[in-house]
């Protein structure tokens, strides 16, 4: 069985924010895409971050994550699913999970209980 994947989608500029949402922090002084990585990391899954506007300032709030650049992101938050698709599908992804990074307070065990939803069917 091939390692799910979940890929956060984080490349918008939070532009009413003022930071990009990635870098946005809550609780215990971790960064929204920092939480999500860690959380998915728990369930089992490889973790690919989809990013593009502020890339130097969350590449400041280090994560496990792998970070996938895309340019097109001003294209639209589906632009970057597309990327992130095809660089898990590339990767030999079995299962993909995508989420947005603005939720990040999902549980681990919210993410165990989809992934075994989903096992054995297409």
């Amino acid at each position: 069985m091939y390692e799910p994947v979940a890929i956060i989608l984080a490349a918008g500029e939070g532009k009413r924010m003022g930071i990009p949402k990635a870098v946005l922090e809550h609780g215990r002084g971790r960064s929204f895409l920092q939480t999500l990585s860690k959380t998915f990391q728990k369930a089992g899954c490889r973790v690919l971050a989809v990013v593009g506007a502020g890339l130097e300032e969350i590449r400041q709030h280090p994560t496990r994550a792998a970070l996938i650049e895309t340019p097109d992101w001003q294209s639209g938050q589906f632009s970057s699913v597309k990327v992130g698709l095809r660089i898990a599908l590339e990767e030999g992804a079995g299962t993909v999970l995508i989420q947005p990074v603005d939720v990040p307070l999902l549980r681990a065990s919210t993410i165990k209980a989809v992934l075994e939803a989903l096992e054995g069917h297409e």
